[in-house]
């Protein structure tokens, strides 16, 4: 199945749990360690990055969350710079000022520091159907 994965800091947690529940709620199938790793994992160990491998080769499309800490954080480096390796779409949102890596301002970013609701629905507008999980399912 077509999924997004949420790529982001842990210190935007308040920010991308309200995003992640706008995506479920318009029925985008998303991926989040968050919800996706089991909780006997713990943050960085080897299983845990092996369980973010798997997420990242289930997921289709990926949104990155930009703040100052993802932008410092290796691993949220780490994960966007696989998708594009991948040649897997990518949607860049703005949350905080930030510099922005020239690989990701080479794609349309998204500002959600002002107008979450209309960015919100732009953003939603341009994800492929196949994200989105159908009523029947």
């Amino acid at each position: 199945m077509d999924r997004v994965f949420i790529c982001y800091s842990r210190k935007d947690s308040e920010f991308v749990d309200r995003f992640t529940a706008d995506l479920r709620a318009a029925g985008v199938s998303v991926w989040r360690d968050k919800e996706d790793i089991p909780g006997h994992i713990k943050a960085n160990t080897s299983s845990w990055r092996d369980t973010v491998d798997e997420g990242l080769d289930q997921c289709s499309h990926m949104i990155v969350v930009l703040s100052p800490d993802a932008v410092k954080s290796d691993e949220v480096k780490a994960e966007w710079n696989y998708f594009l390796t991948q040649n897997r779409p990518i949607y860049p949102i703005r949350i905080l000022d930030c510099r922005i890596s020239y690989r990701l301002m080479a794609l349309n970013v998204w500002d959600f520091r002002t107008e979450y609701d209309v960015r919100f629905q732009e953003l939603l507008a341009l994800l492929p159907r196949a994200l989105v999980e159908s009523e029947e399912e």
